[in-house]
């Protein structure tokens, strides 16, 4: 609550105090979702400064544990990772105090911190790299002396060399992608250039409105477009065919059956 009021009363977020309307689906834009709702408060400004103290509370609890390691002279023999499961939508594309719905950028980046014996601090060079959640088990793996396994091509990678300066940040395709329906995907080529494609609803689909028939792709760039808000899928199209053919040869089956768990599929 101390932090709530100290982040009301710095203002840092007032510009913000305006209302917004409840709706019961978290898909509804420009609408506060029922489950996220306090009370009779409906000002975007309480809410980002309840998301600001919520994240200056786990700041707390993690420096605290490390305090405990450092008082007893065990933070430089200790692997800590701290890493954050999924990003926020906060207005950036009309979606406000929900993940989980859309491949934007504000659900998908997450803090990720590795400290461990050998491990050097950021390098200008790999400040331009991008990693994975699905990197975080063979890095830990390999950081304590374990055999990391066989790896496929969809499968995260070993950061270890790159964390103690041995190596150089791999040139590497990232993937995301929702297990509902319509099921969009998005990949990142390059550390630059990403794309969010929904694929076409199979025939054999036929309620789920809101799965468009045709597939749908948007592209952005960002290196120069950090916001997602200019999509470049028709300027640039040979990139996006790229992107595409990537995904249906790394991610099958495409534009076929949709997975299983899609409760609407008809045998």
């Amino acid at each position: 609550l101390s932090d709530l009021l100290e982040f009301a009363g710095d203002g840092w977020n007032s510009v913000w105090k305006f209302p917004l309307p409840v709706a019961e689906k978290e898909t509804t834009p420009d609408a506060i979702p029922a489950g996220a709702l306090n009370g009779p408060v409906r000002e975007v400004a309480f809410y980002l400064d309840s998301y600001d103290s919520a994240v200056r509370e786990v700041d707390r609890g993690i420096g605290m544990i490390w305090d405990w390691l450092s008082a007893r002279d065990l933070a430089d023999d200790t692997l800590f990772v701290v890493a954050s499961l999924h990003g926020e939508a906060l207005g950036e594309h009309g979606y406000w105090f929900s993940h989980g719905w859309t491949l934007y950028e504000e659900e998908l980046v997450v803090p990720l911190l590795i400290r461990a014996p050998g491990v050097l601090s950021v390098r200008d060079d790999m400040e331009k790299s991008w990693a994975s959640l699905l990197d975080v088990q063979p890095t830990i793996l390999s950081l304590l002396g374990l055999p990391v396994g066989p790896r496929r091509s969809r499968d995260g990678i070993d950061l270890a060399l790159l964390l103690r300066g041995s190596s150089s940040p791999p040139r590497r395709y990232l993937y995301a992608g929702l297990a509902s329906p319509p099921f969009p995907r998005a990949a990142l080529g390059e550390f630059r250039f990403k794309m969010i494609l929904v694929p076409p609803r199979p025939p054999t689909v036929t309620d789920q409105p809101d799965w468009p028939v045709a597939r749908q792709r948007e592209m952005y760039d960002l290196q120069g477009d950090a916001l997602e808000a200019r999509d470049l899928e028709r300027l640039r199209r040979t990139i996006a065919n790229e992107l595409e053919s990537w995904l249906q040869d790394t991610y099958p089956p495409w534009p076929g059956t949709p997975p299983a768990e899609d409760d609407s599929r008809r045998r």
